[in-house]
């Protein structure tokens, strides 16, 4: 739900971090609007234009991820990327997550599992496809929060 959408931006907050979402195409209007008017009260809250159906078993997740990734592509300065989806929430405060993440250094931490058979060729072709058309990042989803951890927090 929005509202939830809400809360979570609130909680995780912090100006040097950047929230992207990705909404999906079978979103209602008023879910729409209230999304845009979040990205209008805060310049690091941003929204994909591109629309998806995204499939409750992931299917156009990556197209969805790969819209907000593109776009924080072109921010400098950031250094780590947190993707969440619906109902994801963080767990730690920015500053916990920012220890983490240094403490980490760089290493990916990504949960996995085997895809759907019935999928495998779909995951393939795309794969094949992104590496001719030499895409850096292919990911995506529903609702994207990117968390842009960059620099000291105070």
């Amino acid at each position: 739900s929005y509202d939830f959408i809400e809360d979570e931006l609130a909680a995780s907050y912090h100006p040097q971090n950047v929230f992207c979402y990705s909404v999906d195409a079978k979103a209602l209007d008023l879910f729409n609007s209230r999304i845009q008017i979040l990205s209008k009260c805060f310049p690091n809250v941003l929204v994909t234009q591109a629309r998806f159906s995204v499939t409750g078993s992931g299917r156009y997740q990556n197209h969805a991820f790969y819209e907000c990734l593109k776009i924080l592509s072109n921010i400098p300065g950031w250094e780590h990327v947190i993707m969440m989806q619906n109902y994801d929430m963080m767990i730690k405060s920015v500053y916990e997550t920012a220890s983490i993440l240094q403490a980490l250094d760089g290493t990916n931490d990504i949960g996995a599992t085997e895809c759907d058979p019935n999928r495998n060729g779909d995951v393939i072709n795309k794969i094949e496809r992104n590496a001719k058309e030499d895409l850096w990042f292919s990911a995506n989803l529903l609702i994207t929060h990117y968390c842009r951890l960059a620099g000291e927090y105070s």
